[in-house]
């Protein structure tokens, strides 16, 4: 009886054992991926710091802050550099007033350390209608 008692306990004592490497090998397992999928979440959600990237942001602010939020479907379809200073942006969006698309193609002047925009100029300025992009007459 001792003798399978002691067996009994030494299984169950080897059991244990077993268990806490497994999860000892199992909680660094855990830790060495949690450690992985945490850094490839900073890497992908961190801000792309281009300096197109970063026009295109200020170009959307700038768009909708002056449409005062009202403007529908604000997407920029391009930026393109010129300078240090000056992109070109084409965006679209839906005029709430007359319920019809346009397309304008700016440029837009930023401060030399590119964090706002100074001043923007109209290129062209366009409506769809029957499917075409008609130049506006404003």
């Amino acid at each position: 009886m001792g003798l399978i008692w002691v067996n009994k306990y030494n299984n169950f004592f080897l059991y244990l054992v077993k268990n806490q490497i497994i999860m000892k090998k199992g909680n660094l397992l855990k830790s060495v991926l949690f450690t992985i999928a945490f850094s490839l979440l900073l890497v992908s959600c961190g801000d792309d710091s281009s300096p197109v990237a970063l026009a295109k942001k200020r170009i959307f602010q700038k768009v909708d802050a002056d449409g005062m939020g009202m403007l529908k479907d604000l997407k920029i379809i391009s930026v393109e550099m010129i300078n240090d200073s000056t992109y070109k942006a084409i965006h679209t969006f839906t005029n709430p007033m007359m319920s019809k698309e346009m397309r304008i193609t700016r440029n837009y002047f930023f401060t030399s350390d590119s964090d706002s925009i100074k001043n923007q100029e109209d290129l062209k300025v366009e409506i769809k209608s029957k499917g075409e992009w008609i130049k506006a007459g404003f």
